[in-house]
């Protein structure tokens, strides 16, 4: 939903600039949509690079050489981290930064073959 609004937003606001009030809406709506991507994408970012992180710290820990019951417990660590905790939007895709950045480009994208199809200059 995000991306088509931000498409359509973005083409409706280039191509007129007659209505200060649509505009102003139009544009506050597009970055509102910017914003709430943004705060899912860059916590999901670090939650995922904390994963990685802890998984990094016990691997190069002498893990095998503790006790039995912590040995066990940092093996069943590494285990689950080989998957690293993600944020999914919708259960489709994980949000991260590059996503948040795909998206805007493809906005973009949008709005320049809708600019080329009607003929704006």
């Amino acid at each position: 939903m995000s991306y088509a609004s931000l498409a359509i937003n973005g083409f409706i606001v280039s191509i007129n600039h007659d209505e200060l009030m649509k505009a102003s809406i139009l544009t506050c709506l597009s970055f509102s949509c910017l914003i709430q991507l943004a705060l899912y994408a860059i916590p999901a970012s670090d939650l995922q690079d904390q994963c990685l992180s802890v998984m990094d710290s016990i691997i190069c820990s002498d893990w095998y050489l503790f006790k039995a019951p912590l040995k066990r417990a940092l093996t069943i660590m590494l285990i689950n981290s080989k998957i690293p905790i993600s944020i999914r939007a919708g259960g489709l895709i994980n949000i991260m930064n590059p996503v948040l950045i795909e998206i805007v480009q493809k906005a973009f994208s949008t709005i320049v073959l809708l600019r080329a199809l009607t003929g704006v200059e």
